[in-house]
């Protein structure tokens, strides 16, 4: 059985850094003007849940229109404004990441790429493993949520496929191999072999986070 990680290396986020998200901007603002999701929806004619998704980042690249009516809901200055706007566009993700374009769309599963999102977030999760039977759909979920954090990881989300694998003692090596360096490769394996009980390899056949 084969199985598909993905690394991550988790990065502070700023408000008055040009690095952060959208999603953070706009809580940031909403939280300062003392509205809750629900006031803004009730200010902007959007929906509650159309404000939680993009705060955590489900939706990323809100329409023109959508930006105006957030701006006007929340009393944004011109250059808290133009600040919004700007996280809004998508960042330069240029080595970043080696995630393969989607051949499908994604269209069902909101709330559990939500779920899987906000866990990857929390500061006390360095690892999130996905379940299930095959053909359940682990991989497409893991793609997809590690497409939704990726800004939120500035050093880079990378995909490292396990599939070809049939001996357990290759998967550091793998990882470290598509880190890159000779450096990065061993600060890989050795918090990649921190996180697995003594005496116990790492597991195969599941997606990992």
């Amino acid at each position: 059985m084969g199985a598909t990680g993905f690394c991550y290396n988790r990065g502070t986020i700023m408000y008055g850094d040009s690095s952060a998200t959208f999603g953070a901007v706009l809580r940031r603002y909403r939280q300062a003007a003392r509205l809750s999701q629900d006031d803004l929806a009730l200010k902007t004619g959007l929906s509650t849940r159309a404000i939680s998704n993009l705060e955590r980042g489900v939706n990323r690249n809100p329409r023109t229109a959508t930006l105006t009516l957030l701006a006007e809901g929340l009393g944004l200055s011109a250059e808290e404004r133009h600040r919004l706007e700007t996280a809004a566009q998508p960042a330069p993700l240029a080595r970043s990441h080696n995630l393969p374009a989607p051949l499908t769309s994604f269209i069902g599963r909101e709330a559990e790429v939500a779920a899987v999102a906000a866990t990857l977030r929390r500061a006390d999760r360095r690892l999130v493993t996905l379940t299930g039977p095959g053909g359940a759909g682990k991989t497409r979920l893991a793609l997809e949520v590690a497409a939704v954090v990726r800004a939120d990881f500035p050093d880079g989300v990378w995909l490292v496929d396990l599939s070809p694998l049939t001996d357990a003692l290759l998967v550091l090596a793998t990882i470290a191999r598509v880190l890159g360096g000779a450096r990065r490769r061993t600060r890989a394996a050795s918090r990649a072999a921190e996180r697995l009980p003594a005496g116990q390899g790492p597991p195969v056949g599941a997606g990992q986070l």
